[in-house]
């Protein structure tokens, strides 16, 4: 693993352009170097849309409580019937 840490003494986003400039500006430039220094330079990867589906669901199932299906809606961006959807499916631990 490269060690980066002399990155944090210099302003770092002025110097970049493209997708590590993008990262560095909405996540900050400690979640850059972190990705370089762990050799995400040469991997092209994708976020799908629906990443955080599973989770959502895991959330709805602890949290759900009969009374604040619309809180859940608001908060989770999804529909009262996803959140029905998903109370209402067996539960699957081999996933």
């Amino acid at each position: 693993m490269l060690n980066l840490t002399w990155l944090n003494d210099i302003d770092l986003i002025p110097t970049l352009q493209g997708d590590p400039k993008a990262i560095a500006e909405t996540c900050g430039s400690e979640t850059l170097i972190k990705l370089i220094e762990n050799d995400f330079t040469k991997m092209k990867f994708y976020i799908p849309a629906n990443a955080l589906d599973d989770a959502k669901k895991m959330y709805v199932r602890k949290f759900y409580d009969g009374k604040n299906l619309k809180t859940l809606c608001r908060m989770l961006k999804v529909s009262d019937s996803q959140i029905y959807k998903w109370i209402s499916e067996p539960m699957n631990p081999t996933k």
